[in-house]
């Protein structure tokens, strides 16, 4: 149907490779959204998403063309990703480029590049669904030509070539216009398909999924209920015919484009029926025929076409409002569908500490990087973080929202036992409890807690003795122990045990003292015993706000008599 189609998609169409993974799943073996729309630009996603996932609907289908003179991977990497944040499934249907009012002949030697280019995008879901080119049995679709065995022949290589490099990709034939008849332009259906077999007898056995142009004919204008091979049901007729020929009956079947013609659009077409019965038959349509069980998605043909010569065919006007079929079909009860995609994720630097004291409590943070399809959300997903000792207490945060290839940070809390020994830590990430991505095993030993002797004097004072001191212990600008009141006699204070620090870490120490400018030492934790020696504090903090200012100068005059005390060696 409709060789003028892809000669006039010249609209602009829509890297990391997912780990390997066991190849394709039947979509129905999941809930699934047979909601779909054909869609010319990615600029039209939004008004796809509002149609197929409304109505507690989820992942319904959007088909859309890629020409070869236009695989930009950073292009279309950024339009799978904001599928996936629509959750839109992306059905891609392969084109070449415009050539004499047609489309240029596919060619063999291309095949590795669009391979190459297919597999360094990120797919939305776990199947990878291409569509190889479209209605063959025009000769303007294939170069000027009519040759189903050359299409048999390129549809093996590029089935091969998908197949060797990822399982995952669901390969689908081109739709065949079913209502084309013989003769030099066009070729019916069962001739092109009859040939193909002669040319490889098995080459039906290679799809994955059936692609169908099942339009209500003739003139895109038939009966609801009328069947056989230029019906809405065609498909059936589809499969009924190439089932000698090797197709599987039970074949998933993808109707890319369907719909009829509104009388509607730059110049009125009397013949058509009118908006308001499009939109009822497109109703009836989803209520009644399409509830196949064979079919997995109905993509008709097209949201957003409103000039020549698809302007009768388009759900959208030209100033964006909608046709009346948009809203009916809007409305209609969906399912939230359930597609399979690959979760993976990975630990990122830096890890855990090897080394921990008894009875403490530490906050760390774990890195994640997401290198899988979905999107985590602390819905469904979760970082599970088990210990072998049941003293220890652990409390795990929630996973941020981290898109594909982000990174995520995780909070996890823990308090030591309060007896030594070893802990060993299983993290894992869940999603809806089932482990995926890397699993990390660490294991922590679990010491006494170290003492520390720390040395300091004040001004000129022969003698240092106070209690009003503060001992402040950071970790790369992070505050992680606080001592107050602390004491210092005759120039020395100790910490017996000093708990919620990791031993074998270099720390900064700072003193502080009412009046005084704080001092600061960094200093190497030893497992044992470890002395910082502070340089003399000086008296200089006249307001006492931590700092030397000339506030400090005014607050000095202000009380002559404190400040001199200050300066006294006594």
């Amino acid at each position: 149907m409709k060789s003028l189609l892809c000669a006039l998609f010249t609209a602009a169409c829509f890297a990391a490779t997912v780990r390997p993974v066991l190849g394709i799943v039947d979509p129905r073996s999941t809930p699934n959204n047979r909601f779909g729309i054909h869609i010319i630009s990615e600029e039209d996603l939004e008004d796809a998403a509002a149609l197929v996932n409304s109505a507690g609907g989820g992942w319904g289908y959007v088909t859309i063309v890629i020409r070869e003179d236009d695989r930009n991977v950073e292009k279309w990497q950024r339009i799978f990703d904001r599928m996936r944040e629509l959750k839109l499934i992306p059905l891609l249907r392969l084109a070449t480029k415009a050539q004499d009012g047609g489309w240029a002949k596919p060619r063999e030697e291309d095949i590795d590049s669009w391979v190459s280019f297919l597999s360094s995008l990120n797919w939305v879901v776990k199947n990878r669904y291409v569509i190889l080119f479209n209605e063959p049995n025009h000769a303007k679709e294939w170069g000027g030509s009519l040759d189903p065995e050359e299409y048999a022949r390129f549809t093996r290589f590029f089935h091969d070539a998908l197949k060797k490099r990822s399982e995952d990709f669901f390969v689908l034939p081109a739709g065949f216009d079913a209502a084309a008849t013989n003769g030099p332009e066009t070729m019916t259906p069962e001739a092109y398909w009859l040939k193909m077999r002669q040319e490889d007898p098995t080459v039906f056995s290679l799809f994955d999924g059936w692609t169908s142009h099942a339009y209500p004919n003739p003139n895109f204008s038939g009966s609801l209920n009328q069947k056989g091979k230029t019906s809405l049901q065609g498909y059936r007729w589809e499969i009924g015919w190439l089932k000698r020929y090797g197709l599987k009956s039970d074949i998933p079947v993808i109707i890319t484009e369907t719909g009829w013609i509104h009388r509607e659009g730059k110049v009125k077409d009397p013949s058509a029926h009118s908006a308001d019965t499009v939109a009822a038959l497109f109703k009836q349509a989803y209520q009644s025929i399409w509830l196949d069980s064979q079919i997995i998605a109905v993509t008709p043909f097209v949201l957003r076409y409103p000039e020549e010569p698809f302007d009768h065919f388009s759900w959208m006007k030209e100033d964006s409002e909608k046709y009346q079929q948009y809203d009916e079909v809007k409305a209609i009860p969906k399912t939230n569908g359930e597609p399979p995609q690959v979760h993976s994720g990975i630990f990122l630097p830096p890890s855990l500490p090897e080394e921990l004291v008894v009875d403490s409590d530490y906050t760390f943070t774990i890195r994640l990087k997401n290198i899988g399809q979905s999107i985590w959300n602390r819905d469904d997903f979760s970082l599970k973080v088990e210990n072998s000792q049941k003293t220890a207490n652990i409390f795990v945060g929630h996973i941020p929202e981290t898109d594909p290839f982000r990174i995520g940070e995780v909070e996890v809390r823990i308090r030591t036992p309060k007896e030594t020994g070893n802990l060993t830590l299983t993290i894992e990430l869940l999603h809806k409890g089932k482990p995926f991505g890397e699993t990390r095993e660490h294991k922590i030993t679990i010491l006494p807690p170290p003492s520390i002797i720390l040395k300091a004097d004040l001004w000129i004072k022969p003698k240092t003795s106070a209690g009003d001191f503060t001992l402040l212990i950071y970790d790369e600008g992070k505050l992680v122990k606080k001592i107050e009141p602390f004491s210092i006699k005759n120039g020395v204070g100790t910490v017996s045990e000093l708990h919620d620090v990791i031993p074998e870490k270099v720390y900064r120490f700072v003193l502080t003292k009412p009046y005084y400018l704080p001092r600061q030492m960094y200093a190497y934790l030893s497992q044992e015993t470890t002395t910082v020696e502070f340089k003399r504090l000086l008296p200089l903090d006249f307001n006492s706000d931590g700092t030397l200012t000339l506030r400090d100068i005014v607050s000095f005059f202000r009380y002559p008599q404190q400040s001199l005390r200050l300066l006294s060696p006594f």
